[in-house]
């Protein structure tokens, strides 16, 4: 992952909400509360049959045992279309969804309920459209694409912005103890949308102005200008516990 203006590094974590409709990250059976996004996807459950209309492998449906794959996503891939494999569809699904999920968290403000919905949501576009993809980009790119086009679109249906940032910035409440320091993730939280969607596609994904314009429908300029506003933003959250001490 790139690194931010201020030093900020970002990354993938594998720290998910704890609920009981997260997967574990470790051996326990599917479903108990842990780390990574939904299971109901690709975990019908042992005997039913899954996305692809057939049931997942034995060694997939049973609880302790989980699937380890080397191969790359394009191999995993074409075995998902060509024989609609479910459990190379689970590696996919295993590597990839931790970023995608934090990369949706991030760009919905924290909003674990969403973020699972958009994430389960991408998924399932993702295996329906995945003959279709070219593999002219990464596979995680081309499904972070589908995952910021359905945080698009909640944001339309819910008549919010993801670009306005609402007039001049005004610095929330700070934090109950003095000396306390807001951390990074909660800092982005924080920020107008139009200020955090710019910084998480520019500093934390990488997406060149140009590309965050066609994504977003803006120019360049304001681009830039939300990036330098957000980047301003970020530095005095991240300084408020030291101020207030």
């Amino acid at each position: 992952m790139p690194q931010g203006a201020g030093n900020w590094t970002w990354g993938t974590t594998n720290h998910f909400p704890q609920s009981g409709h997260i997967l574990g990250d470790g051996d326990g059976p599917v479903g108990r509360a842990g780390a990574g996004p939904r299971e109901e996807l690709v975990n019908p459950g042992a005997g039913e049959c899954g996305i692809f209309g057939q049931a997942a492998p034995f060694e997939e449906r049973t609880p302790g045992r989980r699937m380890t794959d080397h191969r790359s996503d394009r191999e995993l891939a074409e075995l998902v279309v060509a024989h609609g494999d479910e459990g190379a569809f689970r590696v996919l699904y295993r590597r990839h969804s931790p970023a995608v999920y934090q990369f949706v968290l991030r760009l919905v403000g924290g909003d674990v309920a969403e973020a699972e919905d958009i994430t389960q949501e991408t998924w399932l576009r993702a295996a329906r459209a995945l003959e279709k993809f070219r593999w002219e980009s990464a596979l995680s790119s081309w499904i972070s694409g589908i995952a910021l086009n359905r945080v698009r679109e909640l944001a339309r249906k819910k008549k919010r912005s993801l670009v306005e940032v609402g007039g001049e910035w005004e610095m929330p409440v700070a934090p109950p103890d003095a000396g306390t320091r807001i951390d990074l993730e909660r800092a982005l939280e924080l920020l107008p949308p139009g200020f955090r969607t710019v910084l998480v596609l520019h500093d934390v994904e990488g997406f060149t102005h140009q590309e965050i314009g066609n994504q977003l429908g803006i120019n360049d300029g304001t681009s830039k200008s939300q990036l330098h506003g957000a980047r301003k933003a970020m530095r005095r959250l991240l300084n408020v516990g030291l101020e207030t001490a």
